[in-house]
């Protein structure tokens, strides 16, 4: 997909030459040539301003508004005639200087050196703001992990001192599942920090298969799974592997969460809206008591847990983390039987008759 055309944006008093200008521009970029005399102020969208001499003095708070007050470089190129001087106070937004008449090969190199500048600082600050984000995030993170391991160590710590007083073997199985919890833990942790983008190749994939094959590892005796019929005849472009642990993760939420004895539907979903293209998606509901808002808003976020009786509450985050590797959503909603549902939108299909894993 091409990158949209960048904005410029033409203040030159004489209309012929402002309109010679916008068409020798508009080809390659999206030119805006409103008469001078109208104009109010430069919009956030303009990444390069070309002016005559007349204007850069009659809008200079405008232009040095625009220039000097975004965080990104933002170019005023000034037309001056060979004789023609311009006030003293437009420099410290003037860029660039281009000497009239202007030279078509001169007005391109010129309007490109410019634009090319512009969009590398935009680019940089882009990353600067993700970097920042992903800081931030990590901060954020790093605080929630030594909360959740210190909550099970120091429930060790005293089970141990009462197991060492009373020699209580309850004591000491108190203390072996602290340990347990913790290992959970630090093992979801560590998967969750493996996700990224480490998806392998997508292949057709039975989502029969892979959803069986995934519930055979989870599953508790008295819980119930059930496919419909259009998804037991789904196939999906996936990684198989990614997919079973996404699986395996939205399996056992709903054993923590609804109970050993949960029922779990798995269903296909028609998705046509995803980037204009056709693809499928599928959704893993159950009969449990379902999900508050306030548990739903901060559902996928490390940490997060859905009631007393969930897990470390990193399994969603990694389910998260697996459908975005893929490109695909994932969203909680409500279930037809008032348990918990979770939908998988932007699945690609495999070409018809390819035979699947």
């Amino acid at each position: 997909m091409a990158a949209p055309a960048d904005t410029l944006l033409v203040l030159v008093d004489r209309p012929r030459d402002r309109e010679l200008l916008a068409e020798r521009l508009r080809p390659r970029h999206d030119v805006r040539a409103p008469s001078p005399r109208t104009f109010g102020s430069v919009s956030g969208d303009v990444a390069l301003v070309l002016v005559d001499a007349q204007n850069a003095t009659r809008h200079r708070s405008a232009l040095a508004a625009w220039s000097t007050e975004t965080r990104v470089f933002s170019p005023v190129l000034l037309f001056l005639g060979d004789d023609e001087r311009a006030d003293d106070d437009v420099w410290r937004f003037v860029t660039d200087v281009i000497r009239t008449p202007v030279r078509r090969r001169e007005l391109d190199a010129r309007v490109e050196t410019l634009l090319r500048h512009r969009r590398a600082t935009v680019a940089l600050r882009e990353r600067e703001a993700e970097l920042a984000d992903q800081a931030t995030r990590l901060d954020q993170f790093a605080s929630t992990v030594a909360h959740d391991l210190r909550n099970p160590l120091n429930a060790a710590m005293g089970w141990l001192d009462t197991a060492r007083e009373t020699d209580d073997t309850a004591a000491f199985e108190r203390v072996d599942a602290a340990h347990e919890r913790m290992l959970t833990l630090i093992e979801d942790v560590l998967e969750l920090a493996r996700q990224g983008d480490l998806v392998g190749d997508l292949e057709p994939v039975s989502l029969d298969r892979v959803v069986r094959a995934s519930w055979s590892d989870v599953a508790t005796p008295d819980a119930t799974l059930t496919l419909t019929d259009d998804a037991a005849d789904a196939t999906l472009l996936a990684d198989f592997d990614r997919l079973y642990e996404l699986l395996g993760n939205l399996f056992r939420n709903a054993v923590q969460h609804a109970g050993s004895d949960v029922t779990v539907t798995v269903g296909a979903l028609d998705d046509t809206s995803h980037d204009g293209a056709s693809t499928t998606g599928f959704y893993v509901a159950d009969d449990g008591p379902g999900l508050t808002e306030e548990v739903r808003a901060r559902l996928f976020q490390p940490g997060a847990r859905g009631g007393p009786n969930a897990g470390t509450g990193y399994g969603l985050s990694i389910v998260a983390a697996i459908a975005d590797a893929h490109g695909w959503t994932v969203d909680a909603t409500e279930g037809d039987a008032g348990g918990a549902r979770f939908e998988i939108r932007g699945v690609e299909r495999p070409p018809e008759n390819t035979e699947a894993q």
